[in-house]
């Protein structure tokens, strides 16, 4: 067998998302292993979660908020805050110690977090024939995904941390931040595969994410409108508007009572949380991405597979709302935006570089028996994501080593 035939017959290989998704794992463990060996949970925003696990554990549990009555007059604790990452760090610290639940959550965290790129990358390689295997392109959503949740700030000549990458979610402590990601991964593959016919599919992860972190239960929120708008123009065949409209209204009602505890509370009184606004600062690399991204979708549209759809839609939501709320200069952090931004953009970028569009129809062509060029296109693209994905890996930081002085400190959870 020559050289030239095997190269299509490795990019059919069923192991290429298993091999994507095991190297991301042996990444995560070069960093967490030695995050577990150091004492580092006192960076940013780290030392305030820490503390809050620690109160709750001690005073607040069941609940998730309360009184602290520590300094002068007092203050609130936990209060107009998702509570569900320091209510279950609280009830696992009483096992093992404040410090040490915080660093299983994250751990978990980042556990998950290939999971969710996984399923959803699998859900949209088989969007335009569900029942022909795509390894390749399979594989290379997930690097895709990856990469755009693995951007690097120092790339980007962004100063703040942009709140649920590595260098983020455990360089600075904005751990329910990449939890509440986590939640939002597992909820989107959730409404890529339609599973309006069974809500509580749905209403979970949502409801976990809104109760993990404010900014990611704004884009799932966003995401199942999305969703639920382009399933109900487009119900799948055999089912009625009515029925798809009753079966996301489940999901949403239940959704919603699920994190009523916590939702209700903060939407009375919104008025007094204090934010400030923090600007996208994108820089032209990433604005060419949105806009070739962009412009292929749209000139693709119709050819497009429904789930795909909901990917770019929901792409575009965020856009618009990143690019007006920052223009008005609005009270919000909409550097957050930046991670679920090109996460999406480089997936749906990758799908349209990968399939091999027809100019004479609206229909993909069959690929079953892809031309060489187009194979070669595939596997160039590929490459090119294994390209992304190093630079993004050695560009910037990781986690830091900590501050050895605060071994001796007398504060919340060191003692463990």
């Amino acid at each position: 067998m020559s050289r030239r035939s095997q190269i299509p017959r490795l990019t059919r290989s069923p192991l290429w998302p298993f091999a994507i998704l095991a190297a991301i794992y042996l990444f995560l463990l070069t960093v967490l292993v030695p995050w577990w060996m150091d004492n580092n949970l006192l960076k940013g925003d780290g030392a305030g979660h820490l503390f809050l696990v620690e109160f709750t554990s001690q005073h607040l549990l069941p609940f998730g908020a309360g009184w602290c009555d520590r300094v002068w007059g007092g203050f609130a604790v936990g209060q107009l805050y998702p509570p569900l990452f320091h209510i279950l760090g609280g009830a696992l610290a009483k096992l093992t110690g404040a410090m040490v639940a915080v660093k299983i959550l994250v751990t978990l965290t980042w556990l998950l977090i290939p999971v969710g790129l996984y399923l959803i990358a699998g859900t949209l390689a088989a969007a335009s024939d569900p029942g022909r295997a795509r390894p390749l392109l399979h594989g290379a959503l997930l690097l895709a995904g990856w990469c755009g949740l693995a951007l690097p700030s120092e790339l980007l000549g962004i100063k703040e941390t942009l709140g649920t990458n590595l260098e983020s979610a455990i360089g600075n402590g904005m751990f329910p931040s990449a939890a509440g990601c986590a939640a939002w991964l597992l909820c989107t593959a959730a409404l890529l595969r339609r599973d309006h016919r069974r809500p509580a599919a749905i209403a979970a992860p949502l409801a976990l994410t809104v109760l993990l972190h404010p900014v990611w239960g704004l884009v799932a929120a966003a995401t199942c409108a999305v969703a639920a708008a382009s399933a109900i123009l487009t119900p799948p065949p055999g089912e009625s508007r009515i029925r798809v409209l009753v079966g996301w209204g489940i999901a949403g009602l239940l959704a919603f009572a699920l994190s009523a505890f916590f939702a209700l509370p903060f939407l009375v009184n919104a008025g007094q949380v204090h934010t400030t606004h923090i600007p996208l600062r994108w820089p032209a690399a990433l604005w060419w991405l949105v806009a070739a991204t962009a412009g292929l979708a749209l000139l693709h549209w119709r050819r497009l597979p429904q789930k795909l759809r909901v990917v770019a839609a929901t792409t575009g939501l965020l856009i618009t709302c990143a690019g007006l709320g920052d223009a008005a200069s609005l009270t919000f952090h909409f550097y957050r935006l930046t991670l679920p931004v090109s996460l999406l953009a480089l997936t749906l970028l990758t799908y349209l570089l990968y399939q091999p569009w027809s100019t004479t129809d609206d229909t993909l062509r069959d690929s079953t028996n892809p031309s060489r060029l187009a194979v070669l296109l595939r596997v160039a693209n590929f490459l090119m994501l294994l390209t992304l994905a190093a630079i993004f890996h050695t560009q910037g930081p990781v986690y830091p080593r900590g501050n050895p002085a605060l071994s001796s400190a007398n504060l919340p959870g060191i003692s463990r």
